[in-house]
């Protein structure tokens, strides 16, 4: 049995509607723990259910008092139905998103555009030399090399005869 029902079980007790069988759950659920049987005793306790009832009593009247309030401001106001997302308001936001959403992206378009692509660097003539470029970059200047093997990459074997 958990608080809830020990609850409901105490309110039928003070009640006076509370079964035989129902007071032996309860009282066996209170000797269970410690815990449980301090707060049997405390919700059986006088003092306590004084601070409740007029706890409640104050609650009430709060209630009742913020309830005349509501019916006085309603009455005294026309009703007047507000449809912050009607489809009017909405498509001028919308519009208003999209134009934004262009305006801010105009610069950046241009900008990709307007930068030159450099394609390939352009070396300056070097002289009267013989070079083999390779496929991982390297650059085999050929009329200096000796006879022989002269790079090897993969499976592939360049020679100088």
């Amino acid at each position: 049995m958990d608080r809830k029902e020990a609850w409901s079980l105490i309110f039928k007790e003070l009640c006076g509607d509370i079964t035989d069988s129902e007071v032996d759950r309860l009282r066996a659920w209170a000797a269970s723990s410690p815990s449980n049987q301090l707060w049997y005793d405390r919700m059986l306790d006088p003092e306590h259910l004084n601070d409740y009832r007029s706890a409640l009593a104050e609650g009430r009247a709060f209630q009742e008092d913020a309830w005349v309030e509501i019916q006085k401001r309603s009455s005294a106001t026309p009703a007047r139905i507000v449809r912050p997302w009607s489809w009017r308001g909405r498509s001028f936001r919308i519009a208003g998103a999209a134009v934004l959403i262009v305006a801010l992206s105009l610069p950046l378009i241009y900008r990709m555009r307007s930068k030159p692509i450099v394609l390939a660097v352009d070396r300056a003539p070097g002289g009267n030399h013989a070079t083999l470029t390779l496929g991982n970059g390297n650059v085999v200047m050929l009329d200096s090399a000796k006879d022989g093997l002269v790079a090897e990459e993969g499976k592939t074997r360049i020679f100088k005869t």
